[in-house]
């Protein structure tokens, strides 16, 4: 009996959950640069999405973010390689670019909305990517950076 009160204690109090994220990708087979293939395309914007729903999942409940990605150029050039496809980046001029629309909502109105045009410089040297090992670190940074900025959350370093 004590250990049902102290479950039912904890969840009570713990965070409610947090703000809904709606990623949409408008007519990506058209995108500038999301891979070279379809499948290369599906892991690009997963990842974008990925991105997209864990920096909203920080907004408090009740608000909804939804994003709408026009354009998609992500870093670096794709090149054919014996083991593979790889992405060069040629002395950090190759960086990504993301075009979006974007809402905060909630009970029904906008709070907040606008128009992207992103583009982040690919500095390799930066502490943040040579330790990220995620899919899409560069473009992952400047999104953090975005949404740090415009929704006045700690900066990444």
């Amino acid at each position: 009996m004590k250990i049902a009160a102290l479950v039912l204690a904890l969840a009570a109090a713990w965070p409610a959950a947090a703000a809904d994220v709606e990623v949409r990708f408008s007519a990506p087979e058209k995108f500038r640069d999301a891979g070279r293939a379809g499948a290369d395309r599906e892991r690009a914007t997963a990842a974008i999405g990925d991105v997209f729903r864990t920096l909203g999942a920080t907004l408090p409940q009740g608000q909804t973010l939804r994003v709408d990605v026009t354009d998609l150029d992500l870093a670096g050039t794709p090149k054919i390689t014996p083991r593979g496809d790889v992405r060069v980046l040629r002395d950090g001029f190759d960086w990504p670019r993301i075009d979006f629309a974007w809402a905060l909502e909630a009970d029904g109105r906008v709070l907040r909305q606008g128009v992207e045009s992103l583009a982040g410089v690919a500095d390799d040297r930066h502490a943040a990517l040579r330790s990220d090992s995620s899919v899409l670190p560069r473009e992952k940074r400047m999104l953090e950076r975005w949404f740090a900025q415009r929704f006045d959350t700690a900066r990444p370093q």
